[in-house]
């Protein structure tokens, strides 16, 4: 989505449909239904909304998943987090664990990322997708078996319009990386599409984003994927299934009116 201005008058909607008052009330991504000034967050496996940082995530979801290996290995979604502008706070993350990080850029790359407790980001190759129409860009970054203790991620570059983060536990620490997929300048639609993705083993994380002209209103109906945000008025979503078999995957998402849009997908492994 490239205009701010758009995005604030997301943000007087979500006021208007905001039946909790409290902090840690239940809520659904996509359906602005938490009160001013909180987001609908994944905390300890359950969707509430939250008025600042994201509180301890706790366990998280634990799902057993057969691998090509035929063992049952399983991956944790700990936590997942949304911001615009160029840095997002979270929990404190756990050791051991795969940071995934989505960015919505202007034309220019991402220059570098960081975090406070000094983890390697590596930028996944052939991840950023382009639409010139918009004149805006998404991209992925991710940092294996991380150290504990980090609290704010932030990505360098000019301009950097959004920044989503997700936390797995139980993604291999070497070479966590399977494959990614992009889709540049896509043409006008109310129903925008992710990058099509093809898993190599069963049980894989797979995380799409999609960057569109107008604004995310959630997934469409039958996608296999979870929207977990709706950051600057996009789509920032994960396959749902920690048991979802090798195969091909798109997540596909819904907004009011037509609108280009450009996406990106990647998908990591299980295991130790």
């Amino acid at each position: 989505m490239r205009s701010a201005v758009y995005s604030f008058a997301l943000v007087l909607v979500a006021s208007c449909y905001a039946p909790e008052t409290r902090s840690g009330a239940p809520c659904t991504p996509g359906l602005a239904n938490c009160p001013s000034g909180q987001t609908c967050e994944l905390v300890a496996g359950a969707h509430v909304c939250v008025a600042g940082p994201v509180p301890d995530a706790g366990p998280g979801i634990l799902v057993d998943a057969p691998t090509d290996g035929g063992s049952a290995r399983s991956w944790t979604l700990v936590q997942t987090r949304g911001s615009n502008g160029q840095r997002v706070n979270i929990a404190a993350t756990g050791a051991a664990h795969l940071i995934v990080v989505a960015v919505q850029t202007g034309l220019n790359q991402v220059a570098s990322m960081t975090d406070d407790a000094n983890n390697t980001y590596v930028s996944v190759a052939g991840s950023r997708a382009v639409d010139m129409a918009q004149t805006t860009a998404v991209e992925l970054w991710y940092a294996a078996s991380s150290n504990a203790g980090a609290t704010t991620i932030t990505a360098s570059g000019d301009p950097i319009f959004a920044v989503v983060a997700w936390e797995v536990a139980g993604i291999r620490g070497a070479n966590p990386l399977d494959t990614v997929s992009k889709l540049e300048s896509q043409p006008q639609s109310t129903t925008p599409f992710g990058a099509s993705i093809t898993t190599r083993a069963a049980g894989e994380f797979v995380v799409s984003a999609v960057i569109v002209a107008n604004a995310v209103m959630g997934v469409a109906m039958g996608s296999a994927f979870t929207n977990d945000h709706t950051t600057f008025g996009n789509g920032w979503a994960h396959l749902t299934s920690a048991t979802a078999p090798a195969g091909t995957y798109q997540a596909r998402w819904n907004q009011p009116e037509p609108g280009t849009s450009c996406a990106t997908s990647a998908a990591f492994f299980t295991g130790p």
